[in-house]
């Protein structure tokens, strides 16, 4: 039976719940707003799925992919839509086009991010982008199921942990019908803040009348690496915008700080490769430092290949491909195979979000920041590690 005592041995996938026979497991939000499993004691049978489906506790083994490669779909308004190189939705596209089911995260009517399904190549859109809030699974791994077992292909997209719940709650292998693809994570940020979030930015852009469209986490309107926020309104009053640089944009930064991650991602049970799937997609940064190739700036997405499978897939899907290496795409992406590191700085700002709310975040990067004598010395530090390698 699962029985979580340390939140850090708990990823949010929902296998447990997706596989219990007597459903007793639900889903509870803790009052940093992630979902954890609660067991309904008295309908338990004790017959233990829940914890042969735990990829925490059925954590792989780490390992190298087969194949590296750089990547980039040549259709340009495809590539302006997707955070890297727009790979997904080639892929995602072909396994439409054959027939078959795409799973991944979408926002709904909220700009919550949860877990949804298309067999429409005009719907893909709404799975294209980076979406920096755990999603909610809902019933997605018993749908995929479901398709599998009608003979549909499916394609599921999802973070590390996700990828390795389905995986270990099908307990089937469905052979060339189910392609698996994580994505590079840095980790989940607590949907908790994220509406905590929007509602002032709402209140701040138009007041109560203020109503969100469209959010867009890695809007390229001023290049692929100096990518920003873009947040769409519409309302009682004429429709208007706000966009704002990463590096200025407060959610991003508390994120990029690791300030409201979910404890799980601080020991992920499932990068490296460990969550079995057969692509691994994300960002090629530093490809301008690493490979000699036409970088305008539009965005290169890195591909990790683990199986023969995932080979077929990226092979076929019609996209630009260039041979690279592991080394080449851990440089400037170490989330590939590393969990972020844990700070004091997460109490701090948990400490301070029950008084601060919102302004928990500002409060904390200003604690955080250190002098300039010791950011000179990090960079030093940093330039000579360079010089070294």
């Amino acid at each position: 039976m699962i029985n979580i005592v340390d939140k850090q041995d708990c990823v949010g996938c929902s296998a447990c719940v997706s596989v219990c026979p007597k459903k007793c497991i639900s889903f509870e939000e803790d009052d940093e707003g992630f979902l954890y499993p609660k067991v309904n004691e008295s309908l338990c049978v004790n017959c233990g799925l829940c914890d042969r489906v735990c990829p925490v506790i059925q954590s792989g083994e780490q390992h190298r992919p087969i194949d590296v490669f750089s990547a980039k779909n040549e259709d340009s308004d495809v590539l302006m839509q997707s955070s890297s190189g727009g790979v997904f939705y080639a892929m995602a596209r072909k396994v439409i086009e054959d027939g078959g089911v795409v799973f991944g995260a979408q926002f709904d009517d909220a700009q919550v991010v949860e877990h949804s399904y298309t067999d429409t190549i005009d719907d893909l859109k709404r799975f294209q982008g980076s979406k920096y809030s755990q999603s909610v699974m809902g019933g997605s791994f018993t749908s995929v199921k479901k398709f599998l077992d009608a003979g549909r292909k499916v394609m599921f997209t999802g973070t590390p942990c996700q990828v390795a719940g389905l995986r270990l709650y099908l307990r089937k292998d469905y052979g060339d019908l189910l392609l698996l693809v994580d994505v590079i994570c840095h980790g989940v940020p607590s949907p908790l803040v994220w509406r905590k979030y929007l509602d002032m930015v709402a209140e701040k852009q138009g007041g109560s009348g203020a109503k969100i469209k469209k959010v867009t986490f890695r809007d390229k309107r001023l290049g692929w690496e100096n990518y920003g926020m873009a947040i769409s309104f519409g309302g009682d009053s004429a429709p208007t915008e706000y966009f704002e640089n990463h590096e200025h944009n407060i959610f991003m930064r508390g994120f990029l700080k690791n300030f409201y991650l979910r404890p799980s991602c601080f020991a992920c049970p499932a990068k490296g490769g460990r969550a079995g799937s057969d692509v691994t997609l994300g960002d090629f940064w530093g490809i301008k430092q690493v490979a000699e190739c036409d970088h305008d700036d539009k965005g290169v997405s890195v591909l990790l290949i683990h199986t023969d499978k995932g080979a077929r897939a990226v092979n076929n899907c019609g996209v630009s491909l260039k041979k690279s290496d592991y080394e080449s795409a851990l440089r400037y992406n170490s989330a590939i195979s590393e969990s972020v590191p844990s700070t004091k700085w997460q109490k701090c700002f948990w400490r301070e979000w029950q008084r601060k709310g919102v302004e928990a975040i500002e409060y904390t990067l200003k604690k955080s920041n250190p002098c300039i004598l010791k950011r000179a010395w990090r960079k030093l530090g940093r330039i000579v590690k360079r010089i070294l390698k």
